[in-house]
């Protein structure tokens, strides 16, 4: 058995996707599992089944509904998207027996080796700054960082209210809850958080990714090359993100 890495899939239910949307999803993670099969690891997708096997996913999720609910009296149930953004975690702390890289699927490798991955430092690690797309560690200790979530519920409504109010927002993903728990997942020595420069953001512009082992095809970074690049206007944001991965890839 080969270095594993793990990534998380659920399908988003509800009108929000569309089966072409659902489509794409499919045809990004192939491409994933190849870009790190390609650099000798045995990619794993997760999904809703593993997450839900947790004995806390109750817990768990209730927690993140009720937060949202407290702080904004909304029924995060009905916008299943953020729901989902959170569950990657709950089943990696299941899932993930041996350390080994987490990551989301738009995380492409294009050259971190099995001998990179040998220099990650010890423990658990976010790799990225506070961007939640990618980490390393075993199960148990991203199962510190889901309990950290459930007990911390009264902190994370706070800080919820305080920056719904400042960026005019009611939804607060997995991102948004390592930036309000960063000090506490420190204190309690659950992480360390590895400065950005691993990871590079996909630049269609400046094309400042290119030659760099991991790329990231976040949204944001692909809203940017849409209005930097009319030829693009037509296409719709999931099928641009994938036109770019191929092209990286191939």
């Amino acid at each position: 058995m080969g270095q594993k890495v793990y990534t998380y899939y659920e399908e988003i239910q509800g009108n929000t996707r569309t089966d072409k949307d659902r489509e794409v999803q499919q045809e990004l993670l192939s491409l994933w599992k190849e870009s790190w099969s390609n650099q000798g690891f045995e990619p794993v997708a997760l999904n809703s089944d593993h997450a839900k096997s947790h004995p806390d996913y109750a817990r768990y999720r209730q927690s993140i509904v009720d937060g949202h609910k407290q702080a904004f009296d909304i029924n995060l149930e009905e916008h299943p998207y953020w729901i989902v953004a959170h569950n990657e975690w709950i089943a990696f702390a299941k899932c993930v027996s041996e350390r080994a890289v987490v990551c989301d699927y738009d995380v492409i490798n294009t050259g971190f080796t099995l001998d990179d991955y040998n220099q990650l430092p010890a423990g658990f690690n976010w790799l990225d700054g506070l961007c939640s797309c990618i980490a390393v560690g075993t199960g148990e200790e991203y199962d510190k960082f889901c309990q950290l979530i459930i007990d911390k519920e009264p902190y994370l409504v706070h800080q919820m209210k305080k920056w719904g109010a400042e960026w005019n927002r009611s939804e607060f993903g997995d991102q948004d809850y390592l930036v309000f728990l960063q000090k506490a997942l420190i204190t309690k020595k659950v992480c360390t958080i590895v400065p950005q420069g691993l990871v590079h953001l996909y630049e269609h512009v400046t094309g400042s990714h290119k030659d760099k082992k991991l790329v990231h095809f976040a949204h944001d970074s692909i809203y940017r090359a849409k209005a930097a690049d009319t030829s693009l206007n037509n296409i719709p944001i999931e099928e641009v993100r994938l036109k770019f991965v191929k092209e990286i890839i191939e």
